[in-house]
């Protein structure tokens, strides 16, 4: 782990908590066991930095549910990237106009990111 450990010593140096979001702080994990930084990942299984490969049974905490790289998404997140990524203007491609109906209210809950006053 000579590389992610090396990472980790110049994050320390320059990014309060090595990172920005504490379920990926390195100190949550076995230090020297568990993966630091990622280079690749594909299903649920990480390669880190080192080469060392490991699966990644938190799922990126969540979200993954279909895998890292899975074709499909990918596929389609390459074609709208392709079309553009970002418009200042509407798109005919909204979700309400695709589905042709409004969609539940939890589709416009906005979930906000918490920073704690120590920086943790």
């Amino acid at each position: 782990m000579a590389r992610s450990l090396e990472i980790y010593e110049r994050a320390r140096q320059l990014i309060p908590g090595t990172t920005q979001l504490i379920s990926r702080r390195p100190t949550r994990a076995a230090p020297g066991f568990n993966p630091i930084y990622a280079q690749s990942a594909s299903g649920f299984r990480i390669t880190d930095v080192d080469g060392n490969e490991f699966i990644d049974w938190s799922s990126a905490v969540g979200p993954i549910i279909l895998g890292y790289a899975h074709p499909v998404v990918d596929a389609a997140v390459k074609a709208q990237i392709d079309r553009c990524s970002v418009y200042s203007i509407n798109t005919p491609w909204s979700r309400a106009l695709r589905f042709g109906r409004r969609r539940p209210a939890v589709s416009y809950v906005r979930i906000p990111q918490f920073i704690s006053a120590t920086g943790h």
